[in-house]
């Protein structure tokens, strides 16, 4: 019984488990060939380079490249993340 608890634990904080940038600015946002949206940043604070797809038109209509923006989002590594809301900060 307390295997299938903890299991159930690690299982639902890691599927609502969602990750954050505190400063990211925009470097370019798009649409790829094939119609997907995408936007990319670079955190301030490690200089990594992130990678959001399926990214829709509203979203990336707001995200001004150069502009400084809290970014939450799902996903693993710093490529195919999935946006999942944003907090204006600075241009």
């Amino acid at each position: 019984m307390k295997k299938i608890l903890i299991s159930m634990f690690l299982l639902f904080s890691a599927l609502s488990f969602s990750r954050f940038i505190e400063q990211c600015e925009i470097t370019s946002k798009g649409t790829y060939r094939n119609g997907v949206g995408y936007v990319n940043c670079v955190s301030l604070e490690s200089g990594r380079h992130f990678n959001f797809t399926r990214v829709n038109y509203r979203t990336r209509s707001n995200l001004d490249p150069g502009g400084v923006y809290k970014l939450y989002f799902n996903g693993q590594g710093y490529k195919n993340l999935y946006l999942t809301s944003y907090e204006y900060l600075y241009y």
